[in-house]
């Protein structure tokens, strides 16, 4: 009982850090404008490091559901960060787990988990939220907004190429590398106390 009460714990304050850290967003110079960079998905790869994909899920479901009741997407960007991230740790987190939980499987997990998302959010955006934003925003001036900031962006195509790949590329080094810092350290004081 005491062990589920403490993974209960650690869930719900990876959740809440995981929350906050999603406001705490800053754009990348040559992306798209609305793509921002944010660490919260930190926390959902720690927690699904220690107790498992199906954590890593739901602390990004939780995670995502806080941040839609503050919403400025109509709740497209909070579901597609939820697919997304899902994604993200979840794979992760299932490599390191069938690898038999050691430093050397975080990081082929966090790999993995990159890969997955990397290709994730290509498909997820050229075929689903993209078309979305396009009904409430024309196209053109979806493509205008990029083209301000990127040049090679002129469709949805290039938008997919040379605004969401390489930003996620980015985002995937910046939390894998943070992730595997901060697993590391707290992995030590987890197994401590479980």
């Amino acid at each position: 009982m005491q062990t589920k009460t403490k993974k209960l714990t650690l869930s719900a304050l990876l959740a809440a850090l995981a929350a906050i850290a999603m406001f705490l967003e800053f754009t990348i110079p040559f992306m798209p404008p609305f793509l921002k960079l944010d660490l919260s998905t930190i926390p959902v790869l720690v927690g699904g490091f220690i107790m498992g994909p199906i954590a890593a899920v739901l602390i990004q479901l939780v995670k995502s559901l806080v941040h839609m009741l503050l919403t400025q997407t109509g709740g497209v960007g909070e579901i597609s960060d939820f697919v997304i991230g899902s994604l993200f740790a979840g794979i992760a987190s299932l490599v390191y787990f069938k690898g038999g939980k050691q430093n050397k499987k975080a990081v082929l997990g966090l790999v993995f988990g990159s890969l997955a998302m990397i290709i994730g959010a290509v498909v997820y955006n050229y075929f689903i939220s993209i078309p979305i934003y396009a009904k409430v925003m024309p196209m053109e001036q979806i493509i205008g907004l990029c083209a301000k900031v990127n040049p090679l962006i002129h469709d949805s195509g290039t938008l997919v190429l040379f605004g969401f790949l390489p930003f996620n590329i980015v985002k995937a080094i910046v939390v894998s590398l943070l992730s595997y810092f901060f697993y590391t350290r707290l992995h030590r004081f987890w197994a401590k106390i479980d």
